[in-house]
Parts: C-alpha cells; structure tokens; sequence
C-alpha cells in the first residue's frame, strides 16, 4: 500500500471540510425544493461493478516524482462492491468546491480475469467528496477507498507474495441523481493490490478501468 494515499485524502479534507463548515450558501427554488423533499437519512446503500484492464504506472510515485515500472502481468479484474455511504458534512462551501463528503464502508469480490492469481476478496472503505455545483442533480466526485482482504499468491515473478493482500481503489466519475433515493454515478477508478511489504519482495499492480455505481437511499 501507499501511505501517502492516506495523507494526500487526510490534507484534502481538512482543507475542504474548514469551507464545508461555513455558512449555508444560499439556495436557491430548485435546490430547496429538492432537499424539501429528500429522505431524512444520511445513510445511502449501493452496489458497484467496475472492470479494469488499462496497466499504469502507480499514481502516488508518479506524484512524488519516482518513477514506477509496470507491472508485466497487465492484470485485468472484473470487481463488485456491496456497501453503505454516510453523509459526513452538509452542502457547504464556495465557488467550484461547494459540496460535501461522504464515507464508506463494504465488502469487495474481485474475479481475476489476467494475471497469475484468480480471485480477491475483503473489506474496503475511505471518503468520497461530491461537488455541488447546482441542485446536485449532477455532482462529479473524487474518491478514494482502501482495504484488506484475500487472495491466492501465485509467488511467481511480479505477481502476489502473500495470500494476505491489500487493495485501493482510486476514482473520478460523475453522478446523476434522478430522485431523492435513486443516484447513478460512472466514472474512471485506477485498482490496486500488493501485499504492503509483508513479504521481502513487494509486487503490486495498478489496473485502470470503468466502473458504474447504483446508491439508493432509504
């Protein structure tokens, strides 16, 4: 795993979170129309497929200014994710930030489709930050989500070393809400798993991809 993960998230929200908690911008008829009518719950709970299948370098090295092979395996995995998302903060913030974030928390099942393990499976969770431009009928967001789970080491060169494994997952996407229960979001999610050094040699990937999320909030 990549810390830096963890502290690029924790800075980006304390520096959000200090807008999100000023004042309520004011609202306009449709966006007050619309929370009018909106359920009481912070809670929302989806189910997402994402497919990845785009071999890259790993995005945090590539920020901090080293370089990172590819892994040569090129893994392709087809991905589900069972879960539940709380509204951490209200609908807050200036200009292009206004919005608020969320957290997560579920299970993932991974089908290893290339590559020299077969299956991942575990718990994952992180934060996702939603802009709200409008109405929130359409709000790009910025995830980001990290877990542990299971899997079947292959050790062989480049691949898994370790049964015990760990994932990220990495996302940019847009959502659509047509009502006050039902959201859609798709977007672009750059898929991670090593074992974090549990062994001496460390082989991880990044797989970059598609993925399409359905929330409904009771």
């Amino acid at each position: 795993m990549i810390p830096a993960g963890l502290g690029i998230v924790g800075i980006a929200g304390v520096s959000l979170q200090a807008h999100a908690g000023d004042d309520p911008v004011p609202m306009d008829t449709a966006t007050a129309s619309s929370m009018q009518s909106a359920p009481a719950s912070r809670w929302t709970y989806d189910f997402e497929a994402s497919y990845v299948f785009w071999d890259i370098q790993n995005p945090f090295f590539l920020l901090a200014g080293q370089g990172a092979e590819k892994n040569p395996w090129s893994y392709h995995l087809n991905s589900y994710l069972f879960g539940g998302r709380y509204d951490l903060t209200n609908v807050g913030g200036w200009g292009f930030l206004r919005g608020y974030w969320q957290t997560s928390v579920g299970v993932i099942g991974a089908d290893i489709l290339q590559g020299p393990e077969h299956y991942y499976a575990g718990l994952i969770g992180g934060l996702r930050y939603l802009f709200v431009p409008g109405d929130g009928t359409w709000s790009p967001y910025v995830e980001f989500r990290e877990g542990a789970g299971a899997t079947d080491a292959s050790r062989l060169y480049y691949g898994q070393q370790d049964d015990i494994s760990f994932m990220y997952l990495l996302g940019f996407g847009v959502r659509y809400q047509s009502d006050p229960k039902w959201r859609v979001s798709v977007g672009i999610v750059d898929q991670h798993m090593s074992d974090a050094y549990l062994t001496k040699i460390n082989y991880g990937f990044d797989s970059a991809g598609f993925n399409v999320i359905v929330e409904w909030r009771p």
